[in-house]
C-alpha cells in the first residue's frame, strides 16, 4: 500500500524545488532580436505595399510573402538583395521544389 508524505515533508520538498520556478516568464526573443524583428516588420510592410509577384517565369498576382533566398539568420533578415516578393502559391512552390529553386536562384542554402 503506498504511503503518502506528511505535510511537514511536503513543505521541505517545496522549499528545495522553489528555485525551479521563475518569477518572470522567459522572453520570446532577446532585446536585440526584438529590434531586428521590428525593423523587418517595417521593411516587409514597405516592400509588400504595392508589389507584384517576382517569380522568374512570370506572374500577375499581388505579392503576399517575402521569401528569403539566403535564410533569415544574421544580416540576411534585413538584406533587400536576398529578398524575393512572391505570391503565396509560388512561395509554396519554391519550398516544395528546392532543386528547381536553387537552379533559378531562389534558394542559396
Amino acid at each position: 500500500m503506498p504511503t503518502f508524505p506528511r505535510k511537514k515533508e511536503l513543505k521541505e520538498r517545496s522549499k528545495k524545488v522553489k528555485y525551479l520556478f521563475r518569477k518572470k516568464p522567459l522572453r520570446y526573443a532577446s532585446r536585440k532580436n526584438q529590434t531586428r524583428l521590428r525593423e523587418y516588420g517595417k521593411l516587409r510592410h514597405k516592400l509588400l505595399r504595392d508589389a507584384f509577384c517576382e517569380f522568374p517565369e512570370g506572374c500577375i498576382k499581388r505579392a503576399q510573402d517575402v521569401h528569403h533566398s539566403a535564410g533569415r539568420r544574421g544580416d540576411n533578415l534585413l538584406k533587400e538583395s536576398t529578398l524575393w516578393l512572391l505570391c503565396r502559391d509560388h512561395h509554396n512552390f519554391v519550398h516544395n521544389n528546392s532543386k528547381w529553386a536553387r537552379k533559378h536562384g531562389l534558394l542559396k542554402l
